[in-house]
């Protein structure tokens, strides 16, 4: 609880509004960032790469490799993708993931690797609840 109360008064909500105005944002700069937020073994990579049985918090594309389209985020079983839509078939084993059916960003906007480091900063602290209460 004190861990998640340190994130919530780090995170004020200026704070989340820069993460998440960064916009386009590419493997090396989701590695960086979530590094700098305290998440050392965050990974990043392709959906089709992703071992469903990692309990590594994790950044997906879920794009053809070489060109990639969208960012989503797992942990230990849960699947964030900000468009709000289902657990992308090109992950193995997509359907034992559980999800959240809330949209959090426009189709129409980037900054959809930030929405995923967000994600995970509460995810890794068992704070899902707070993370979508953001988005209210």
């Amino acid at each position: 609880m004190k861990k998640i109360n340190k994130i919530k008064n780090l995170y004020k909500p200026t704070d989340i509004n820069k993460l998440l105005r960064l916009g386009e944002t590419s493997a090396e700069d989701l590695l960086k960032i979530g590094k700098a937020v305290g998440i050392d073994n965050i990974q990043v990579m392709w959906a089709n790469d992703y071992d469903i049985n990692s309990d590594k918090p994790s950044i997906l594309n879920i794009g053809d490799s070489g060109i990639g389209s969208h960012w989503v985020a797992v942990y230990k079983g849960n699947y964030m993708d900000s468009f709000g839509l289902p657990p992308d078939s090109d992950i193995r084993g997509y359907k034992q993931l559980k999800y959240n059916k809330t949209q959090i960003q426009s189709i129409s906007t980037g900054g959809c690797g930030s929405y995923s480091v967000l994600y995970l900063l509460y995810a890794i602290n068992n704070d899902l609840d707070g993370f979508y209460a953001i988005f209210k």
